[in-house]
């Protein structure tokens, strides 16, 4: 038979649930550093140093050795730590409120980068997971206009159609 349509916000309340669990995670690991590692972990020379060792390991994923630029610039590392913990903390206040939205995803953005810049690991499913928070649907929308872009999502369309029972 013809396919079911189903109304858009059919899929808000899934998306919305692991919105709320990626949130809480983020939330917890933010209060799991400040009950674990104090104030220490802020000190100017744990994470530098901390990162020059995961990019001194021979197990890594990658190559990169951006770990090493940290120990010359150490002294900003104590306000940039502050930061990404109040961002983690602060996730659920800075995601879910509209005007916040921008700054806290893009910030998200940043730490996931310099995760893995600096710490040589990538952590490809909390990179993942990250991505539930942008509205692909507003972001392909936007990107429809640009050449070859169109016809991947016209093609994709008729088969999510193909799709719906």
């Amino acid at each position: 038979g013809p396919p079911v349509a189903r109304p858009r916000s059919a899929y808000r309340y899934p998306v919305a649930l692991a919105r709320l669990l990626v949130a809480w995670v983020y939330v917890s690991n933010g209060l799991l550093i400040v009950r674990f590692g104090g104030w220490r972990f802020f000190d100017a020379d744990n994470l530098p140093a901390q990162f020059v060792a995961a990019s001194l390991g021979n197990l890594n994923e990658t190559h990169f050795r951006t770990a090493f630029w940290l120990i010359s610039y150490r002294h900003y590392v104590p306000p940039l730590l502050g930061a990404v913990v109040a961002w983690a903390i602060l996730f659920p206040l800075g995601y879910f409120w509209k005007p916040t939205r921008p700054l806290f995803l893009a910030m998200g953005v940043l730490v996931h980068i310099g995760v893995a810049l600096l710490f040589n690991k990538i952590y490809f499913v909390q990179m993942a997971m990250f991505l539930v928070f942008f509205d692909w649907v507003a972001i392909g929308s936007r990107v429809r206009h640009f050449p070859g872009i169109a016809a991947i999502m016209d093609w994709w369309s008729r088969l999510d159609r193909k799709s719906v029972v």
